[in-house]
């Protein structure tokens, strides 16, 4: 009988990939704005975001480094439109965080 083999994924992982999925998910709907940056932006980071998300859930290290850029430009862009705040980069912070931990562990 062949035992199943245990995921390589740690288990912080997993849950911080959960929750940048649900954070990219309700910032769809917070983001609208008046401006055709912000929303062709915000289209294109979304997508980038989703998949180094998908990456990091992957244990891509190159997928950490482009979600750690992504959030910076993120931030300059915010703060030169005019839309930073600072709860904007509690949850991001935490993945990065998180997931440069297990940067070692990534391929």
């Amino acid at each position: 009988m062949k035992v199943a083999a245990t995921s390589e994924r740690p288990f912080p992982i997993t849950i911080i990939c959960g929750i940048g999925f649900l954070f990219l998910l309700f910032s769809f709907h917070i983001s609208n704005s008046n401006y055709f940056l912000d929303d062709s932006y915000a289209g294109f980071t979304s997508i980038v975001t989703l998949a180094s998300l998908i990456g990091i859930w992957s244990m891509k290290k190159l997928a950490l480094y482009i979600y750690f850029s992504v959030f910076i430009v993120n931030q300059f862009v915010a703060l030169f439109l005019g839309h930073w705040s600072l709860q904007s980069i509690f949850i991001p912070i935490v993945i990065i965080g998180v997931a440069s931990l297990y940067h070692n562990k990534m391929n």
